[in-house]
């Protein structure tokens, strides 16, 4: 369970959104229009909701981005800062609109997005001079693909340069080059994810084991595939290994539970625990996170962690 020794230094290089949500019993097909039951702005963006969810587990968090200079960028900020999210290196672009995802969530609660990257794909202003004694002070970096590549790789060497070990959530994978896995020690797909990278269908656990054994061979030392209700496999080149399930909760909807999962995973190894209790930490929160609507919002805390792991539900 998530019980920290230390408070751990970490930072988020990653995508700030405002989501927009729509909840409907099923999704339009091409040329259909249907009605749908409700609709709701919240704060999101894979970086912004990694960086919320590390705050809330106790650790120290810096989150790189940019915003743009429009009605979502103030409030987007606001959000962070309120929630102890260091946001002195999110830099502000005057031309651009801050990025955009449009979710839905059909009956079952899973979703589709439509991601806008808007103010995320310009990060030639951001001031890497005080970026990188951030990353300098820092036990590990989180990144993700919603961002310009070339900074995520800038980001990933410097985190080499200090010794500080890089984590690469790659969604959305199509965004993810070669260079960028080389760059990572550990990755962290879904089951699409995994299976875009490494061609493997990922739809049990079997199949997660092997995606996660492919790729190892991508150049990062550590591969773990969430499979949804399923769990989590991992595996390290040193030769752990396991699978993980999932908890029991009541889901409300899937959105950002990759985003909880990673800030999680990313603090219990911080803080030195095992492979195995940080995978175990890190689907706990995942889990958590599917029992509250929204993406920033439906973090959870330590506590929370701690609560479920203790009760030892799992699917």
């Amino acid at each position: 369970m998530i019980s920290l020794k230390n408070t751990p230094s970490l930072v988020v290089h990653g995508g700030i959104n405002m989501d927009v949500i729509g909840i409907t019993q099923t999704i339009p097909e091409s040329g259909q229009t249907v009605v749908g039951q409700e609709s709701f702005f919240s704060a999101g963006g894979k970086g912004a909701n990694q960086s919320v969810a590390i705050a809330r587990l106790g650790a120290k968090v810096s989150l790189i981005g940019v915003v743009g200079k429009d009605y979502f960028g103030p409030i987007l900020l606001e959000g962070l800062q309120k929630e102890g999210v260091d946001i002195s290196a999110i830099s502000t672009d005057q031309n651009i609109n801050s990025g955009l995802a449009i979710i839905l969530l059909d009956s079952e609660r899973e979703n589709r997005i439509l991601v806008i990257p808007g103010a995320n794909l310009n990060q030639s202003n951001l001031e890497f001079g005080s970026i990188e004694s951030k990353i300098s002070k820092s036990s590990y970096v989180l990144l993700q693909g919603e961002i310009d590549q070339n900074a995520s790789i800038k980001t990933a060497e410097t985190a080499r340069k200090h010794a500080v070990k890089v984590v690469l959530d790659p969604a959305p994978a199509e965004n993810i080059s070669k260079e960028l896995l080389n760059s990572s020690d550990i990755i962290t797909p879904n089951q699409a994810e995994a299976s875009s990278i490494t061609g493997i269908g990922v739809i049990d656990v079997q199949s997660a084991k092997e995606a996660c054994e492919a790729l190892l061979g991508f150049g990062p030392s550590v591969a773990i595939t969430t499979i949804g209700d399923m769990g989590a496999y991992y595996i390290s080149s040193s030769g752990e290994q396991g699978h993980i399930n999932a908890f029991k909760t009541d889901v409300v909807d899937s959105v950002a539970a990759g985003d909880a999962f990673n800030g999680s995973l990313t603090v219990s190894l911080a803080n030195g625990t095992t492979l195995q209790q940080a995978v175990h930490n890190a689907v706990a929160a995942g889990s958590l996170a599917t029992t509250v609507k929204g993406a920033q919002r439906s973090m959870p805390t330590a506590d929370q962690v701690k609560n479920l792991i203790a009760k030892g539900k799992h699917s």
